[in-house]
């Protein structure tokens, strides 16, 4: 389902916010867009969210200053810088090169001088971050909820436009038997479809209290879903009727659209 969720925190550098977006999707999809200072805490931001949104597509993007985590004391690796330079002495000699090793040349190579990042610093953002993620995705669980209720609300219409039609073909079905039975012609009864039409009602029945439970019901909703269509297709295959061909199809045009809002139904 469709959904928003928003959430801000300070930190001494400045405001980091936080977005997250969820759309329509039959499986969770997670992707994020985070600051290189987080990029660590990518699968606990995934985690966290698929906690909260088990299906659709989410988007999280986290903005916040250049230096996120302020840095700690620099630290020299002198047994590191002591190789650079055996190597490059050795390297002179090698080519038969004069050149001079200066400091600057060493300093320049990697991990010889590091600035690590204060680990209280790293914590205290850390959970500030996940803290205000919670408040993003309980909005966003909200916002999904609004847009489920949508989706109930427009699944209920048409199931009442598909037990209006069954009902329909329940009483041209009634009609034709009592026509056929005042008629000398046998081979002329219409095909019985009481099974299917009882199936399907029935049917109807778990839809609408599967509806009223809430929680996870997209999976189950398609399922039943399927179940109708066998139901009905049965029925317009044995009904020779051009009236209840039409209901027929009503019914199949509405259980199509209801499963692929099932798809967007947690």
């Amino acid at each position: 389902m469709t959904g928003f969720g928003r959430a801000e925190f300070e930190i001494p550098q400045g405001p980091v916010q936080i977005e997250i977006k969820s759309t329509n999707h039959r499986y969770f999809e997670f992707s994020a867009r985070l600051p290189h200072a987080l990029l660590s805490h990518e699968e606990d931001i995934r985690r966290l969210t698929q906690k909260a949104v088990g299906r659709g597509k989410v988007h999280l993007t986290i903005t916040a200053p250049d230096q996120l985590v302020r840095r700690g004391q620099l630290t020299v690796d002198e047994t590191l810088a002591k190789e650079y330079h055996k190597i490059f002495t050795r390297l002179n000699r090698a080519l038969g090169l004069q050149e001079k090793i200066t400091l600057r040349d060493i300093v320049r190579m990697p991990d010889v001088i590091t600035q690590t990042a204060k680990v209280s610093e790293r914590h205290r953002v850390w959970n500030d971050l996940s803290r205000a993620l919670k408040k993003a995705l309980d909005q966003l669980t909200r916002s999904r909820e609004l847009e489920g209720a949508k989706l109930a609300k427009d699944l209920a219409s048409r199931l009442g436009t598909i037990e209006k039609a069954s009902l329909r073909i329940k009483r041209r079905t009634s009609v034709r038997e009592k026509k056929v039975q005042s008629a000398p012609a046998a081979a002329a009864r219409p095909a019985d479809i009481t099974e299917e039409l009882v199936r399907l009602s029935s049917h109807i029945g778990a839809f609408r209290g599967t509806l009223k439970t809430g929680g996870e019901v997209g999976r189950k909703i398609d399922f039943i879903a399927q179940e109708m269509v066998r139901e009905i297709n049965t029925t317009g295959s044995k009904c020779n009727d051009s009236s209840i061909a039409a209901d027929v199809i009503e019914v199949k045009t509405e259980i199509e659209k209801i499963r692929e809002q099932a798809q967007n139904l947690e």
